[in-house]
């Protein structure tokens, strides 16, 4: 059976970073098939003991931070996570990310539906061309995430753009890969996805923006799923006021924010129907968490 790889890559170049590309995986395994607890064993560190207590245990996620070829892509030549780096964005993830949904779905959702194993990598993986990843996600069941050993839990803004915004990108896929939202929601913006030519399509001073579509990105205009977890992953770690300048930046994008509100209408029905989550107060706990974060704690694992 052909099969295709979910694959989100974060490009950034030597002066500017970029969403590269993400290719959806249509058909999906319930990751809840897959028992961590009994694999391998290991001689266990006092990390190891937090990622069984805090990750495996509650959630069956495998969080794993030492490199082995098994987990890494043979073509790159990446460094391995330093470990207080690691503690750090476990730390990071299950606060933004983990303890916020865990607030706002239903028991067991995590555990049945968030990506079994999470790969932290140290450094960017470099291409040949001078750019390197920052993320990468394989159907639905793998994140892998680059630059770990940069982590500053001072910049909420680089915490969003280099980890977050992919993770929370990611698991919306699988949402609707087990729950398709309504069709309704692809006539929107139908005549206006332009596929693989997003990243080029929207520059230039002759061209028009995407936002005066009704995208909140310009990667959501590679295709309509990519439009719908756009939307929830904008929404959740935007603020109300930064959500407003992104969708009517000068003040007159009256169609555009016409069709974006009517894709998030669609979007925070979607949700709140078909998985019980409110994304509204999903945002809420996300966004009070973002401001305390300078204060969090992200080396403390007792």
């Amino acid at each position: 059976m052909m099969k295709t790889i979910n694959l989100r890559i974060f490009l950034l170049s030597l002066f500017a970073l970029t969403l590269f590309s993400c290719v959806e995986d249509n058909e999906i395994s319930n990751v809840c098939d897959t028992d961590f607890g009994t694999i391998g064993t290991r001689t266990e560190s006092k990390f190891d003991k937090y990622l069984d207590r805090e990750y495996l245990a509650p959630y069956n996620i495998r969080l794993e931070y030492r490199l082995d070829d098994v987990q890494t892509n043979f073509d790159y030549n990446v460094v391995p996570v330093k470990e207080e780096q690691a503690i750090k964005l476990a730390r990071l993830i299950k606060y933004l990310c983990l303890e916020p949904y865990e607030l706002n779905s239903d028991a067991n959702f995590l555990q049945k539906y968030f990506p079994k194993n999470i790969v932290l990598v140290g450094s960017g993986a470099f291409n040949g061309n001078g750019t390197f990843l920052l993320g990468t996600a394989q159907g639905g069941v793998k994140i892998m995430l680059y630059r770990v050993n940069e982590v500053d839990t001072t910049n909420p803004q680089i915490l969003l753009d280099w980890y977050f915004n992919t993770i929370f990108h990611e698991f919306s896929h699988i949402l609707h890969q087990n729950k398709r939202f309504s069709k309704d929601f692809e006539k929107i913006s139908k005549t206006d996805y332009v596929g693989d030519e997003w990243s080029k399509y929207w520059k230039g001073d002759d061209k028009p923006k995407s936002y005066e579509k009704g995208f909140i990105s310009d990667y959501s205009s590679n295709g309509i799923e990519d439009d719908f977890v756009e939307i929830i992953s904008h929404y959740i770690t935007l603020t109300t006021e930064q959500w407003n300048a992104k969708i009517d930046p000068k003040g007159d994008n009256k169609e555009g924010v016409a069709r974006m509100n009517e894709k998030l209408a669609i979007v925070k029905g979607y949700l709140q129907e078909s998985w019980n989550i409110d994304i509204d107060k999903l945002r809420a706990e996300v966004q009070k968490r973002l401001k305390n974060v300078k204060n969090f704690d992200a080396t403390n694992i007792e």
